[in-house]
């Protein structure tokens, strides 16, 4: 008898490849997001009719066409043209990786140094060099004065930043107007602790000039006198007790404004002093350590912003002295003439 033969199950392999990651399949815009602090825009809005835009700082770095196929074919333009700014403009730069490689690699301590000089700007980068916006609104004579008189010691790329809040400034009070998102890059100057609890301290003392000019309710104005006055005062004596005294005093501001409503979208806090606010997340931003930088956008995004029925809301022209003050605390703080 002959012996039977096992029957064998067919396994059947799927023709539909992987999906990747966005990070895989656009390396490059992947990166701009989460290394260089830029961020992308997608769809037509008031102010531009291109259909993508790669934006760094005050600027626009790239920007598309008002027509594609599809948007994939937006997305790759994009990649490709983040990644022929990045070409021109940071030629020079390693990666984190790359750096590892030359700190372990044949170099010695010539591969130590660069990857130290790759460090003492930031994590992976070395100081990019002047990039040109299409869209910006520089005063010549201006961005003279800030290269020529600026401390060597303060990285290029410190420089560019308080540049374009002045250049911001110059374009607000000439009627222009821009999102509030160009505030973010101030995300970056408060990561090193001094600069942060500086900058707190400068925006809470505006917040209390522009309280007074408004002539708030008195217990507004003693609320944001006494928080200036805690802030001050650990700012001069940084102690772990001084710090503490700050927590009673937030949550009382924070009691202040503790009205929600129930809209549509769900709850929402009702505000009725700007100001306060701004005091509320300035003392914020010195007792949460790791949400410092987060803290201080939104106290300066709450100081600078403005609305009217004309431009909407946003950076409006009537945000421009506060744009101003701004660029003049970055200027002062890092010794950049002006």
């Amino acid at each position: 008898m002959a012996k039977k033969t096992p029957k064998r199950t067919a396994v059947v392999k799927s023709a539909r490849p992987p999906i990747s990651s966005f990070d895989e399949m656009f390396p490059t815009i992947a990166r701009w997001i989460s290394q260089e602090d830029g961020w992308v825009e997608l769809g037509a809005g008031d102010y531009s009719r291109s259909l993508a835009r790669a934006l760094y700082g005050g600027g626009m770095a790239w920007e598309g066409t008002n027509e594609y196929g599809s948007l994939d074919e937006a997305l790759r333009a994009m990649e490709d043209g983040i990644a022929s700014w990045l070409e021109e403009h940071r030629r020079n730069q390693r990666t984190g990786e790359e750096v590892n490689q030359v700190k372990g690699g044949s170099r010695g301590r010539a591969g130590e140094k660069a990857g130290e000089q790759a460090r003492s700007t930031s994590p992976g980068r070395s100081i990019p060099r002047k990039r040109p916006s299409p869209d910006a609104t520089r005063h010549p004579k201006l961005d003279d004065r800030v290269d020529a008189n600026a401390d060597p010691t303060v990285p290029r790329a410190i420089i560019e930043k308080v540049r374009k809040f002045a250049d911001i400034a110059d374009a607000l009070r000439r009627g222009q107007r821009f999102e509030i998102t160009r505030l973010t890059s101030i995300k970056g100057l408060c990561k090193e602790s001094g600069a942060a609890r500086s900058f707190a301290l400068f925006l809470a003392v505006h917040a209390r000039k522009s309280a007074e000019e408004k002539n708030a309710a008195e217990r507004l104005k003693e609320l944001i006198a006494r928080a200036i006055a805690e802030m001050e005062s650990y700012l001069d004596d940084s102690t772990p007790e001084r710090k503490e005294r700050l927590s009673p005093l937030l949550n009382e501001i924070e009691d202040e404004q503790d009205e929600h409503k129930r809209t549509r979208w769900g709850m929402v806090r009702i505000v009725h002093s700007r100001e306060l606010l701004v005091v509320e997340n300035a003392l914020r931003s010195i007792l949460r350590d790791h949400d410092t930088p987060e803290c201080l956008y939104q106290a300066a995004r709450d100081y600078a912003e403005r609305y009217d029925p004309h431009h909407g809301t946003g950076l409006i022209p009537a945000s421009a002295p506060m744009m101003q003050e701004i660029a003049d605390f970055w200027r002062d703080y890092f010794g950049i003439g002006r």
